[in-house]
Parts: structure tokens; sequence; C-alpha cells
């Protein structure tokens, strides 16, 4: 596979570090230019053909990368456009470069770390025009939202500062794409333009087959100097390598109602605007994600069989959900839901949802899934919640099951027993797992 950095960008917010004399991809980061760190992980996954497209200090950032592509054995071509041209703009210049076939994109102020190899087959796999890597951040109220549905279809996207009134996903762009040569299709020739504001949006409208990878893999820009500096530790705490899919990381994971967020009544969440927060659920959150944990929602919603809500509005609760997190700082590496309920009786229930399914805990259907669909080591985790099915279902995979006192306050039920240790709250929780890894 070819691979394209664009790389053209003033880099403006880096300039207390550059001073303008510096092209911001060769930037040092802990030591090594970004560019750099870019060239090892394409050599790694065999992307030895390397198109960069420059504009603003051309000249040192050809003579900067010659060396380090050398040592990699890297084809380097480069491409330089005479005025900005946008992340869009400037992908046509590379035409003649890339070939027939998909080809990877980098943004060049990215630090990342993933399984590009696994990027590709995904693409491949599904017959995408473009598959776009996105991932939940840390701040999605000030970042471009991308909306897709449950198959991973890009359905639109909000740019950063336009919202429609509702609550979306966390899930923002991560600056690196496979595309198919059918992108060019959609770029207006010179003229400078944006590919996710601009470019992406057409082929969308166009009905072209647009894809979300959902990685938690390590992706952040460093484009400031504060976001650089992150990085930096990240790279020093080991941080940033652990995160490649190839390393398993443990997983917490957490019921919703009771634990996470208040309960709402007999009928559940119904609306986003039920949604409110216990206390302290936002630094639960960020302490898993700042340990490098994945933090994993597991929740039964009968609701939706009970006709009570629809899965448009829970998408929209767990919308909402994402951006109170968001807001302190914290994501939810996934969501995993079960909409069914064996039982009928109910005005209004949604027959394609009644069943007695393997997903509704206590069964470990969606635990198990979670464990196919991410990196993580089941056997190292562990299951906070507030009921008898929580901790059921943390028995049938056979790990911990730390209970709350808050919502049902894991109350006795049947034949499942105790918990392997009682929290005030989902922080207590979280923080002695943290420390201590065991129940």
């Amino acid at each position: 596979m070819n691979a394209v950095i664009i790389a053209g960008g003033r880099g403006t917010r880096l300039h207390p570090l550059t001073g303008d004399a510096i092209p911001k991809a060769l930037v040092p980061v802990a030591g090594i230019p970004i560019i750099h760190r870019q060239f090892e992980l394409l050599s790694r996954y065999g992307c030895n053909e390397v198109v960069v497209l420059a504009g603003h200090l051309h000249e040192a950032l050809e003579a900067g990368c010659a060396r380090e592509a050398e040592r990699l054995g890297l084809r380097l071509h480069f491409r330089i456009e005479s005025q900005p041209m946008g992340t869009g703009g400037a992908l046509p210049s590379a035409r003649d470069l890339v070939g027939n076939d998909p080809f990877l994109v980098l943004c060049g102020d990215i630090a990342l770390e993933m399984d590009v190899s696994r990027l590709l087959q995904f693409h491949v796999e599904h017959n995408a025009a473009a598959t776009l890597v996105v991932h939940p951040n840390d701040h999605p109220h000030t970042s471009d939202l991308v909306l897709a549905d449950s198959d991973h279809h890009i359905l639109g996207f909000l740019p950063r500062g336009i919202r429609d009134g509702r609550y979306h996903r966390n899930l923002v762009f991560g600056s690196v794409y496979v595309l198919s040569p059918a992108v060019f299709d959609y770029i207006t020739p010179d003229e400078r333009q944006d590919l996710n504001n601009e470019v992406f949006p057409r082929m969308v409208a166009d009905g072209q087959r647009l894809l979300a990878y959902n990685t938690p893999e390590y992706l952040r820009d460093v484009g400031t100097v504060e976001r650089l500096h992150l990085v930096e530790e990240d790279i020093a705490s080991g941080r940033m390598a652990r995160m490649n899919w190839s390393h398993r990381r443990p997983a917490v994971f957490l019921d919703r109602d009771g634990v996470l967020i208040q309960d709402a009544g007999p009928r559940g969440t119904t609306h986003p605007e039920d949604v409110q927060l216990h206390d302290d659920a936002i630094e639960a959150v960020r302490a898993i994600n700042q340990a490098g944990h994945l933090a994993v929602l597991i929740t039964n919603q009968p609701g939706v069989a009970k006709g009570f809500l629809t899965l448009d509005v829970l998408d929209e609760i767990h919308g909402c959900l994402d951006m109170k997190l968001g807001e302190g700082g914290a994501w939810l590496d996934r969501i995993y839901v079960c909409p069914h309920h064996p039982d009928g009786g109910f005005e209004g229930e949604r027959a394609e949802f009644k069943m007695d399914c393997d997903c509704r805990k206590p069964k470990p259907g969606l635990l198990y899934r979670a464990a196919r669909e991410l990196p993580l080591d089941l056997g190292a985790s562990c299951f906070i919640g507030d009921s008898w099915r929580d901790i059921g279902a943390a028995r049938a995979v056979g790990i911990p099951a730390l209970g709350v006192r808050t919502g049902n306050g894991c109350a006795a039920s049947g034949d499942v027993a105790e918990p392997d240790a009682l929290f005030d709250t989902v922080l207590d929780a979280v923080t002695y797992w943290l420390q201590t890894g065991r129940p």
C-alpha cells in the first residue's frame, strides 16, 4: 500500500517552538521529528512508497527527511504546492503516484501508534470508497464530529461550532484515512478545500460508501505546544507503544444506570434530558482513560423491546452521556447495548426485540462481543455494577465483580453471589481496582 503524508501547513500554533524556521512535520517529539515517527510506522507495515505533500518551508522538509527515508528503505516523493491548497486540494498532485489501489493518508501533525494492516483489511473487506479512522476524544464539544450508524456507515458530519440541537456520539476524526481512487472525482481541481469538511461530505451526499473505523489505538495531533508535551509524556511512559492493537489491555466494564448515571424511575432513562451523571462518574471514567485501560459500557435496555424508547432515542441518550463525560475530559471506548426482553404484554412493544437472547445480562454475550471487537485482555478486566445482573455477567466470564451502593446497591436476587467487593461510588471502585488489580 502506498501512503500520502499531508505536510503543507504553516503550524502557526507551534511558532513558540519553531520560530517559523522549522517545518511543522520536523518538530521534534521526544527528540524525533514527528514525520520520522510516521516513516517508521509506515515502514513497519510495508508502506514503502510515500508521497509527502509539502508547501511552507518545503526545502527544509525535504532535506530533513531524505536520510531517514533512506535508512528505512522508503521511496520518498515530494509534491510542492505553490499556494496553500488544504488537505483536499493538495491531494490530486499525488494522483500519478498512488496508482489504482487503496492508499493510506496521514496528516503530518498526527502522532499515532496503530495496526495499519488491520485498518487496510477493514477497508478492503467492506469495499469502501473511503475509510475514516475515528475515535472518542476528551474534547468532543470542540471537535468535528463524525456521524455513523451501528454498521460503521458514515451518515454525515458536524463541524466544530456547528450543532443541530441533538446529542451525538463522541466520534471525531483521527486524521488517518484509507482512500480509494474514487476520492479524486470529488476534489475540485486547482481549488483550496478540506477533506473533512468539503470532500467527504460531497461523497456522502452522492451515495459513496464511507465507513468509520473506530479504534482505541493511539491518535493525537501535535498541533499545539500543550498537545506536543502530552505526546512526549505518553512516549516516555510507554503508553503510546502499548496502545497498538497488538497489545491487549485490561478493560473496566461499567453498568450505566445506577453506576454512571442516576436511575430515572421504573421505565429507566427514556429521554436525553433524563441523563444525570453521578457526582464522581466523570472522574472515574477519566481515571480509567488515564490508566490506559479500556472503558466499556455494558447496559441492558429492555425499554426498546417494551416500546418505551426507540433505538434512535437511545443513541441520542448515549450521545448526551458522551458529551457530559467529554466536558470533563473523559470518554467511553465502547457502548454495548442489549435492547431485548423475553416477556410480552407491554402496550406498544416491539416484536422484533422480544426474545431470550445471549446478550441480556446476566448472560455474558456483550462481554464476549467486546473481547472480540476490542484489543482487551478479558482475564485482566473487571466489571463494576449495581445489580445482581452485573455480578452474574462478571461471574459468567470469570472476572472480578465490584459492586457499588448507588442505584440498586447490588441487592441480592436468586442464586447470584454477592460482589467480590462493595464500594460507596464508582470512583471508589475504579480507584481500588487501578491500585490493586484484584477484588
